[in-house]
């Protein structure tokens, strides 16, 4: 049996060959994404790190669960789907998409969803979850999916999503978009012309970018910034078994996650009152003793405070004031990072 480092490997062979979905957010530096380190990637570069297990971790997450969530899709839409080897552009052989699944044509679909479709299947914790159920797919997601029906040629395709903990799903459907197509086009191919002809983007302005901080680059690509820091002091965590405190902490993983469902259907249920109302400014609604007013506010203003140290820093100094210590309680899985 292939294992999950096995797997990777041949998975990273494969999308040396051109740009695949999972490349695009990187193209356009979104997420996650650097095209930086895309390019060293491409160019056959070895990173300086390897892979660590929580990341092999959550890529084989994702293969086994891409069986399971792509059947869930069946059983909640009605409609067949199956699976198929990569496809390669015609035009425009580096634009590459391994297709999850293709989901077959249906006339119950209507006029707007002729033809197969392509099936996008994600697992995503719990935050991430909620976040997508109240707001839609983010960007990266997006991108993903219209380079595959770029590639593809096919009108529409499909999100399936499942929350591996509770197993909580959803799914969107979403059309070809002909406008950002063009744009992903053309923005892979400047892309790919560089990696062919050697030039290679620019570094990230900020070393101290998440992306960088986590990037298998980031010792070749940043030098003496990513020289290891001191190690902070091992935090130890002392043992408390009593059944009091295990009552106390099951209590707020309860509470915790019944919050932010709520939180995210209460996001929900407020757009859907606000499109209900159209141009109405302020409705009375009788029966539940309630007035809704849907006024437009002024964004929040803000500081540069990063700006004002740089170029005032004696002023900024003056200025800035601490406020009194307070205790904060937090809490992370056993086997979770708490640093």
């Amino acid at each position: 049996m292939i294992t999950a480092e096995e797997l990777k490997v041949k998975w990273l062979a494969d999308r040396r060959k051109g740009i695949g979905g999972s490349d695009v957010a990187a193209v356009f530096g979104e997420k996650y994404g650097c095209p930086r380190a895309l390019f060293l990637d491409k160019t056959g570069v070895e990173p300086d790190y390897e892979h660590t297990e929580a990341s092999l971790d959550l890529f084989d997450r994702g293969h086994s669960l891409e069986p399971l969530i792509a059947d869930r899709f069946q059983r909640e839409t009605g409609l067949a789907v199956r699976r198929m080897p990569s496809r390669v552009s015609k035009d425009r052989p580096w634009m590459r998409v391994n297709v999850d699944r293709i989901i077959l044509s249906s006339a119950e679909l209507g006029p707007e969803f002729e033809g197969p479709g392509y099936l996008e299947c994600k697992s995503a914790d719990r935050e991430v979850f909620f976040e997508m159920r109240a707001h839609g797919m983010p960007e990266h997601y997006i991108l993903q999916l219209q380079h595959g029906l770029a590639v593809t040629g096919w009108g529409w395709g499909a999100f399936a999503v499942l929350e591996p903990y509770t197993f909580k799903f959803l799914h969107f459907k979403v059309k070809r978009d002909e406008r950002l197509i063009d744009v992903i086009k053309q923005v892979e191919e400047v892309f790919w012309k560089r990696v062919k002809a050697g030039d290679i983007p620019d570094k990230l302005e900020d070393f101290n970018d998440s992306r960088c901080q986590n990037c298998g680059y980031r010792l070749s690509c940043r030098n003496a910034e990513a020289l290891p820091k001191e190690k902070k002091r091992k935090r130890i965590y002392e043992p408390d078994d009593s059944e009091e405190m295990d009552i106390i902490v099951g209590n707020i993983k309860m509470l915790d996650a019944s919050i932010e469902e709520a939180e995210a259907q209460r996001k929900i249920e407020r757009q859907k009152a606000v499109i209900l109302m159209g141009d109405r400014e302020a409705i009375l609604v009788s029966g539940q003793g309630k007035k809704l007013l849907n006024s437009m506010r002024s964004g929040r203003q803000s500081w540069d405070t990063k700006a004002l140290d740089t170029e005032q820093p004696q002023l900024a100094a003056r200025y800035k004031r601490r406020g009194e210590a307070y205790s904060v309680l937090l809490m992370y899985d056993v086997n979770g990072n708490d640093e």
